[in-house]
C-alpha cells in the first residue's frame, strides 16, 4: 500500500485511522473474515498470518506502508473475535439528540443510561448503530454504519461517524457509495420525529490501544534524525558486543537535549548493539522500585543481582552434596579449598567455563554461611565461623597473633579428638596481665560445645532453619535496610491492580498534582481541579478537599463511625487496616484505595 504524503500533510494520523474504520461494512468484515478462515484453515481471522518484515526502510512512506496495513488487521482481528464469543454485549436502544458535521464527520449526540450499572460504555468504543436489531441467520438491516464513542457525558454521549462512503480496505481515495450509509445520514441528520431517530447500538471492542499504536506508528516523523533510525540494522556491522556508531551530529543533540543522567542511559544503551533504549519518564526513584513490596518498594528485581542470587544454589549444593558426581567432576577439574567448601580460583585461559562464573561468588556467598560443627576435619578452627556470630581470629585477634597454627581444624586443635576438651598452642608464653584473655578465650570455646552428628555441614544464616534461600540472598545482596511501610493496606487488599498501585504512587507522593507538575518545570494554576480553592498537593486532593471530604463522610456514616482523616495519604493507611478491630474486615480495608481511585 502506497501513501500519499501531500494529502496526508493536510490530514491527521487519528483522522486518517476513523476515516479508513468507520467507513468500513460490518458485515463485508465477517465475510472476509469466514473466507480467510476457510482458506487456511487454522481458525485465523487475519488474512495477513505471520509475515517477515523488513528492518530496514528507505523513508517515512515505506515504514508506513508496512505497519500501517497490520495494525488495521488487528482491528479487523477485534471485531471479528467480538462476533465469535459466546457472551455478546446487549443491544441498547439510543436517541440521537442532536448531530453536526465536521471534517467530513457526522458527531451525533445519542442518549446513554449512565445510571444503568449493565452499561459500560468509554471513549475509544467502536459501535454498530443500527435502525434494527439483527441476528444471526437474520435478513441483514438497511441502515447501520460503525461509530466511535468520542466522549461520554451524564446522559449521553457524542459520536464520530463517516457517512461519505464506504472505504475499501486502507484507501481513503477510493469512496464506495453505500445506500445504507446514505439511510443513515438521513436519519440522524433530518428534523424527523424521536420514532424516527431512535437507534440500536451493539459494542464490538475498544479501540484505545491501537488508537495510541497508530498515532505512535506516524509519531516517528516528527523525531529527529528519523532517517537514520528508519536505516540503521544490526546485520553486517560485526559483532553485537560492538558498540553503535553515531553520527558527529547525532551526538551533539543528545548531549544538547539531555541532562547527565540521560546521556549516561543513552550512552550504556549505545555500548552494544544487543540492548535496546527505552525513554522513559518514571515518577518514583527507580531505588523505591526495586524494594521488596513490604519495604514500601514494588518487588521489581535487579537481573544483575537476582541472578547472583540464584547461582549461589549450587554453591550451597557444592558444598553439601559431597558425594555426588557433578560435585566430584567439578572439584577433580578445579581443585578445591581447604575444607572442601569450594573450588580453587582459576586465572587466565584455564577454567573458563559456566563454573569459573558461578565459583567468582562465593565471597559474597560465604558471609552468610555458618558451619556447623561434626567430626571437624573440614573447618579451620580460626577462620571459619563455627562459633559465635564471628571467627575466632576476629574475636580474639591477639590470640590469632600468637597461634603456632592458624590454619589448624577443629579436629586437631581439640585435645585426642574429643570436642570437650582443647588442645591450642601459642608460640610464645603469656604475661600475668594476659591470663584473664586466655581464660575468657578457652570459656567461650567451652560455652560452644553442641556439635552435631556426622560430618561437618553448612547453615544459611539469613534464614530460621538454616537452609538456603535464594530471596533471602537476593535481599542481602541488594542491600535493601527495612523501611516501615503500610503495604498490607495497599496490596493486601482484594482491589484491582491498578487500583493499588494508584494507592501506592499516592502514598509516596508521586502522583501528578498541580504541585507535582509545577515542580517539573509547568506552568499550570495553582489550584485544586475539583474545588478551585486551595493549592492541589497529594493530601488536599485525595483527603481535604471539600468535594472529597463529602465522600469520606459518607463512607464514616455508612459504617457508622467518627475519623479524624490524617495529614497525608502514608498516615492515612498506617491508621486504616483492620481499624475496625482485631476481626478483619474486607470491604473496609478496601475502602481507601478504592475511593481514592474514584
Amino acid at each position: 500500500m502506497a501513501v500519499d504524503k501531500e494529502k496526508l500533510q493536510d490530514e491527521s494520523p487519528m483522522l486518517r485511522f476513523c476515516r479508513i474504520i468507520l467507513g468500513w461494512d460490518y458485515f463485508r468484515v465477517l465475510k472476509e473474515s469466514y473466507k480467510n478462515k476457510g482458506k487456511d484453515g487454522d481458525g485465523a481471522s487475519s488474512s495477513f498470518g505471520l509475515m517477515d518484515v523488513k528492518d530496514t526502510y528507505n523513508d517515512l512512506d515505506d515504514y508506513i506502508s508496512t505497519f500501517e496495513p497490520l495494525l488495521f488487521e488487528e482491528v479487523k482481528a477485534q471485531i471479528t473475535h467480538n462476533s465469535n464469543q459466546d457472551e455478546v454485549s446487549e443491544w441498547e436502544s439510543r436517541l440521537v439528540v442532536e448531530c453536526n458535521e465536521v471534517d467530513g464527520f457526522h458527531l451525533p449526540a445519542v442518549t446513554y443510561a449512565a445510571d444503568n450499572a449493565d452499561e459500560s460504555i468509554s471513549q475509544n468504543d467502536l459501535l454498530l448503530l443500527s435502525k434494527e436489531k439483527f441476528q444471526e441467520g437474520t435478513r441483514l438491516p438497511t441502515t447501520y454504519a460503525f461509530a466511535l464513542v468520542e466522549s461520554c457525558q451524564n446522559d449521553r454521549f457524542r459520536l464520530r461517524m463517516y457517512l461519505a462512503g464506504e472505504v475499501q480496505h486502507y484507501n481513503t481515495d477510493v469512496v464506495k457509495s453505500s445506500q445504507r450509509l446514505l439511510n443513515m445520514r438521513s436519519r440522524i441528520t433530518s428534523p424527523t420525529s424521536e420514532v424516527e431517530k431512535l437507534f440500536y447500538s451493539l459494542k464490538i471492542c475498544s479501540l484505545s490501544t491501537i488508537a495510541r499504536e497508530y498515532v505512535a506508528l506516524w509519531s516517528i516523523g516528527s523525531l529527529p534524525f528519523k532517517d537514520l533510525i528508519l536505516s540503521a540494522a544490526e546485520k553486517n556491522l560485526g559483532s553485537e558486543n560492538q558498540p553503535w556508531k553515531i553520527s558527529k551530529s547525532l551526538e551533539e543533540y543528545i548531549k544538547d537535549n539531555h541532562n547527565e543522567t540521560q546521556q549516561e542511559a543513552i550512552q550504556a544503551g549505545l555500548a552494544r548493539k544487543a540492548f535496546v533504549l527505552i525513554q522513559v519518564r518514571l515518577l518514583v526513584n527507580w531505588d523505591i522500585a526495586y524494594s521488596p513490596i513490604v519495604y514500601g518498594g514494588l518487588g521489581v528485581r535487579k537481573i544483575a543481582v537476582f541472578n547472583k542470587a540464584l547461582l549461589g544454589k549450587w554453591l550451597w549444593r557444592f558444598g553439601i552434596e559431597e558425594s555426588h558426581l557433578w560435585r566430584r567432576v567439578i572439584a577433580t577439574k578445579y581443585g578445591i579449598n581447604s575444607g572442601g567448601w569450594s573450588t580453587k580460583s582459576t586465572r587466565g585461559s584455564h577454567g573458563c567455563g559456566l563454573w569459573r562464573s558461578i565459583s567468582t561468588g562465593w565471597l559474597d556467598f560465604v558471609q552468610y554461611v555458618d558451619f556447623e560443627v561434626g567430626v571437624g576435619d573440614r573447618i579451620r578452627f580460626w577462620i571459619d565461623r563455627w562459633c559465635g556470630d564471628r571467627p575466632l581470629k576476629d574475636v580474639f585477634p591477639d590470640l590469632y597473633v600468637c597461634a603456632s597454627n592458624r590454619f589448624d581444624s577443629i579436629l586437631i586443635q581439640s585435645a585426642s579428638g574429643s570436642q570437650s576438651e582443647w588442645n591450642v598452642n601459642f608460640v610464645q608464653n603469656f604475661n600475668d596481665w594476659e591470663v584473664e584473655g586466655v581464660a575468657s578465650f578457652f570459656e567461650f570455646l567451652h560455652s560452644h560445645t553442641s556439635f552435631r552428628e556426622g560430618g561437618d555441614g553448612l547453615r544459611w544464616s539469613l534464614k530460621g532453619n538454616g537452609v538456603f534461600d535464594i530471596r533471602s540472598f537476593y535481599l542481602a545482596l541488594s542491600g535493601k535496610q527495612p523501611v516501615t511501610f503500610p503495604w498490607n493496606a495497599i496490596w493486601g487488599v482484594h482491589a484491582p491492580t491498578r487500583v493499588s498501585f494508584f494507592a501506592w504512587s499516592a502514598s509516596w507522593g508521586r502522583i501528578l498534582t498541580t504541585d507535582n507538575l509545577m515542580r517539573r518545570g509547568y506552568q499550570l494554576a495553582g489550584w485544586c481541579c475539583m474545588c478551585r480553592r486551595d493549592g492541589e498537593t497529594i493530601s488536599y486532593l485525595l483527603l481535604h478537599c471539600e468535594m472529597i471530604f463529602g465522600l469520606w463522610s459518607f463512607v464514616f456514616r455508612k459504617f457508622g463511625i467518627l475519623w479524624v482523616l490524617p495529614g497525608c495519604v502514608l498516615d492515612l493507611f498506617f491508621g486504616w487496616y483492620n481499624g475496625l478491630g482485631k476481626i478483619p474486615s474486607p470491604i473496609w480495608n478496601m475502602v481507601p484505595p478504592c475511593l481514592l481511585w474514584t
